[in-house]
């Protein structure tokens, strides 16, 4: 989930807001319909590891701000590419009111997705991963 604040004067963005969304504890069958075939939750894993809240925020936590310290370098993405669920499934992405589909091949150095055509994605919602 981001956020950018913009600057109206010269027409770029001057700060973006990085949030993430996981879905710990949720049962799906409680989440609007139109939602529940998109999203996943960690509740069975949470469950079976006994792992609290409070640990697993702290687990994330802990894991970001030892990422963050590199991010510039890019030395996390090799790691962020073999765990990256997208790479060699077909994906359709959703950036406003165009809709973007092909097979996920790579993310490049700047953190990009990269299509099978070529199309470097920076950003949008991932609106559908086909399975092969």
């Amino acid at each position: 989930m981001t956020e950018a604040i913009t600057n109206i004067e010269t027409r770029s963005i001057d700060q973006v807001v990085i949030g993430i969304g996981i879905n710990y504890l949720t049962q799906l069958d409680q989440l609007p319909p139109e939602i529940q075939a998109r999203a996943g939750s960690l509740r069975k894993f949470a469950l079976a590891a006994k792992v609290t809240r409070n640990q697993f925020i702290a687990a994330v936590l802990n894991q970001f701000f030892q990422i963050y310290q590199t991010y510039q370098t890019g030395n996390f993405l090799p790691a962020y590419r073999q765990r990256c669920y997208l790479l060699h499934k077909e994906v359709t992405i959703q950036q406003g009111q165009q809709k973007i589909a092909g097979l996920a091949t790579d993310i490049d150095q700047q953190g990009c997705l990269v299509l099978s055509n070529g199309q470097h994605i920076s950003s949008g919602e991932v609106t559908k991963i086909r399975l092969k």
